[in-house]
Parts: structure tokens; C-alpha cells; sequence
């Protein structure tokens, strides 16, 4: 789920998707938000990875975080 955040916490609805998927099985702790960064690697056709921005470097953040929880998880 593409995830939106106000100040760093998902927005009020996202919250409540988030606790209602978690309700039916297990579902990752991490998130990637929406945001440029994804529209701009998709537009270069280049990895998030290298593209620069503040949004973009979150995403590329999440996407890691959410690989080594994926990692961690198959085990």
C-alpha cells in the first residue's frame, strides 16, 4: 500500500486501513509513501535509488527498510 503520511505519522485514514489489514494476518511494519520521488525514477527510468530530493531519498530509504524487513521475514 502506497501509504500518506502528515508530519511523519499516517494520515488518519491510512491509520485505520493500516489496523484493519493488520487485523486479517500479518502485514509488514514498513511503508513507502506516495510522493515525487517514485513519478520522477519512473519518468527517468532509473531506480529511485538515484534520484535526488528530500522525497525521493525517504522513498529510497523506505524501499530499503522494506527489504530487510522482507529479508528478515523469509528466513
Amino acid at each position: 500500500m502506497m501509504a500518506r503520511e502528515y508530519a511523519s505519522e499516517l494520515k488518519n485514514t491510512e491509520a485505520l486501513e493500516f489496523n484493519r489489514l493488520s487485523r486479517t494476518g500479518p502485514v509488514f511494519d514498513v511503508y513507502v509513501t506516495e510522493g515525487d520521488g517514485l513519478r520522477q525514477a519512473a519518468t527517468s527510468r532509473v531506480p529511485i535509488f538515484d534520484i535526488s530530493g528530500v522525497n525521493a531519498e525517504k522513498q529510497a530509504e523506505q524501499y530499503w527498510a522494506l527489504t530487510k524487513e522482507f529479508l528478515t521475514r523469509c528466513k
